[in-house]
């Protein structure tokens, strides 16, 4: 092997019938394992630039179909998401990540559209989220802010915010003890809705929302008491 060569110096499994390939020049490629791709599986192997080539065009799409498919069985995903999971395989041309967004999307396996809808779904049903911190999420996951501005109005109409908001101050000051009126003090009032104002603002509902649900607690009109509503 002449000093510009690069050969395969590692073979190693990366899940089912993926392989991971290292190369003498630093660089790795996911292969998948099959008829057509064995000469890319046996170390020692002295690779031109025709090789690397299909490692890079037709190889990477295949396996990167292969992986993406297996990435997307456990839950859904935004293409951000994928194309991050496809870059960490060591899959780094464009065109290939590319043809395999676009094919999954193709056959509706990825959408992001999808993955908000259903993200902002369960957590109104399960572990209540305000608006902003949906957004958060959202935007962490690549979603186009286009997509989260739509699902977000449908979520929350006029109104809905604040009632969300408030039931979920009112059940946690019912489990951790209700602020009675008359027999709650001003201090366990002022204790009541520092607690309820950080708890409601990490999760993310607007601050004239809070605001509005911890000058209640001190006024002594939300209390937790079960009857209160």
């Amino acid at each position: 092997m002449n000093s510009g060569s690069t050969k395969i110096v590692s073979v190693s499994r990366s899940a089912g019938s993926l392989r991971r390939v290292a190369t003498s020049s630093g660089r790795s490629f996911l292969v998948l394992k099959g008829r057509g791709t064995e000469r890319f599986l046996e170390e020692d192997t002295v690779l031109d630039r025709a090789d690397i080539e299909e490692l890079e065009g037709p190889v990477a799409r295949e396996a990167g179909l292969a992986h993406a498919l297996r990435f997307l069985s456990r839950r859904e995903r935004t293409e951000q998401e994928v194309r991050g999971a496809l870059r960490a395989e060591g899959i780094d041309n464009p065109a290939a990540i590319d043809y395999i967004v676009e094919t999954l999307k193709g056959k509706n396996l990825l959408n992001d559209r999808r993955f908000a809808s259903e993200l902002i779904g369960y957590r109104l049903r399960h572990n209540v989220a305000g608006p902003a911190l949906l957004r958060r999420k959202l935007s962490v996951a690549g979603v186009p802010a286009e997509i989260t501005d739509e699902l977000l109005a449908e979520a929350f109409p006029p109104g809905e915010e604040e009632r969300m908001a408030l039931k979920l101050a009112v059940d946690r000051l019912a489990r951790t003890g209700p602020v009675r009126k008359p027999g709650g003090s001003r201090a366990d009032r002022e204790k009541a809705a520092r607690r309820l104002g950080g708890f409601l603002t990490r999760r993310g509902f607007s601050a004239g929302i809070v605001g509005g649900i911890c000058a209640g607690i001190l006024r002594g009109g939300i209390t937790g008491e079960t009857d209160e509503q």
